[in-house]
């Protein structure tokens, strides 16, 4: 034990020779602890190691927590390949499939309502026509203008631009369809039969029965539905001014577009002295029924529509808020959304008329003729096998050759309007033109077509939906 006297007393004296092993002895344990120092790393270090190595571990836990879960998809796949259900060898869902027939229910319960109140004598002839009237010339461009409104607001008029072309290749094909299908039932087509087939198979039910499914499929989704009601608006861009224009003058007869004509015409000639040169001229153009029919009211408010939603100014003095015409735009909304169920009444109280008058004249089980079968079967076969067909095809053409793609609920919109049936708006037009009788048989026909359209319809719409993802 060393005493405290040495510790805090001078070193001893040594030799030099214990100076020299002692010196040698300290540059050994200094080298040594220099090695150890060198040999075992930092704390910092290892601790950087260790989290690299435990990411490393969990990336590698990741690839193959995903590689076992895409095994068992692709097993799944592969799986229900091999056993397919029922559904998906009908192409449709169950699902879906109930809804297009419930949508198309909720049409003839409509006809029927209107039926029922045509018997009770609430819908007689005059409340009829007064009623056409005002889906011609109120309801039906109130609908166009607006929506044609909103959906330049929201969407780009180059991103829809495509959706009236598709409409007017549909008529076409549908035109051309009519004449061979004339042809082969051997229908005349210069009969009152040959134009109401040549009308029927070219502009399809593209307004009332389209906004009604929109209502029905898309009732819980609105962004869905807003976006199907701007496509019918567009759809109905290009099958308006067609429809209004050639389907009227078709439907009308030449008889009543001559006499019209006469009529007009020789208005400005009475008076042809006081008013001659161009105003004479403007008056007589601008009273010329063909004019009438070129600017009829629902081309105007589709044309209206797309002015005022392409010019940002007007579009904003109508939807922005506190717009200075916003309350214009609210009321016209409003009317607008009378024209689904009063063009729905105007066609059954039509019917409803005409089985009346067969059960007075004592001829109740008359029923339907072999020309009015002849009819019902070329529309229907033109309406809900060709066209269908082509709207498919068209899609597809447009796709690969042109490059444009349409956005899926567009794609929706067109083929929904593929496999409508007959414009029930040829009975507002005989009705217009004071033509109880021809519009009664017309809607006659209608109805038949109709009730053959609800299969056709439904499985149409759930495979459609299927087919395009909306």
């Amino acid at each position: 034990m060393l005493s405290a006297g040495w510790i805090s007393g001078p070193a001893p004296t040594s030799s030099p020779v214990l100076s020299a092993r002692r010196r040698s002895r300290v540059r050994v344990v200094v080298r040594c602890s220099a090695d150890a120092a060198a040999a075992r790393p930092p704390r910092r270090r290892v601790m950087r190691v260790k989290l690299l190595q435990q990411a490393r571990a969990d990336i590698v836990d990741a690839a193959k927590q995903n590689v076992s879960s895409a095994t068992e998809r692709e097993a799944q796949r592969v799986a229900s390949v091999q056993v397919p259900a029922f559904t998906d060898l009908m192409l449709v869902r169950g699902d879906v499939l109930q809804i297009s027939v419930i949508a198309t229910a909720k049409l003839l319960v409509t006809i029927l309502i209107g039926g029922f109140a045509q018997k009770r004598g609430v819908l007689s002839k005059q409340v009829l026509s007064a009623l056409s009237a005002s889906v011609y010339n109120i309801f039906l461009p109130s609908v166009l203008f607006c929506n044609m409104v909103q959906t330049l607001a929201k969407h780009s008029l180059s991103s829809v631009g495509l959706v009236p072309l598709l409409a007017l290749a549909q008529i076409a094909f549908g035109w051309l369809c009519s004449i061979l299908a004339c042809r082969l039932f051997r229908i005349d087509t210069h009969s009152d039969a040959g134009k109401f087939v040549t009308v029927s198979c070219a502009f399809g039910n593209s307004a009332a029965l389209p906004l009604l499914f929109a209502n029905n499929l898309f009732a819980a989704d609105p962004v869905r539905q807003a976006g199907l009601v701007s496509g019918i608006s567009f759809f109905l861009l290009g099958w308006s001014p067609l429809f209004w224009s050639i389907g009227y003058m078709i439907m009308a007869g030449e008889a009543s577009t001559k006499s019209a004509g006469a009529t007009q015409l020789a208005a400005p000639s009475l008076n042809a002295d006081a008013r001659t040169g161009i105003r004479a001229r403007i008056q007589q153009l601008v009273r010329h029924p063909m004019v009438a029919r070129v600017f009829a009211p629902p081309i105007v408010g589709a044309l209206s529509g797309l002015l005022v939603g392409s010019i940002p100014v007007l579009r904003r003095a109508f939807l922005a808020d506190g717009a200075p015409l916003g309350i214009l735009f609210e009321s016209l909304s409003g009317l607008g959304a009378a024209y689904v169920p009063c063009a729905v009444l105007v066609l059954a109280g039509s019917l409803a008329s005409n089985v009346g008058k067969k059960k007075q004249d004592g001829d109740v089980s008359a029923g339907i003729s072999a020309e009015d079968l002849k009819q019902i079967a070329a529309v229907s076969f033109v309406r809900f096998c060709l066209v269908p067909l082509f709207a498919v095809g068209s899609l597809i053409a447009t796709r690969r050759v042109l490059g444009a793609t349409l956005r899926p609920i567009l794609q929706f919109t067109i083929l929904l309007e593929s496999v409508m049936p007959a414009a029930q708006n040829t009975v507002l037009m005989l009705q217009l033109e004071n033509k109880p009788e021809a519009a009664s048989r017309v809607a006659t026909l209608l109805l038949y077509i109709y009730i053959l359209a609800v299969i056709p319809i439904s499985l149409g719409i759930s495979h459609f939906l299927m087919m395009t993802g909306a």
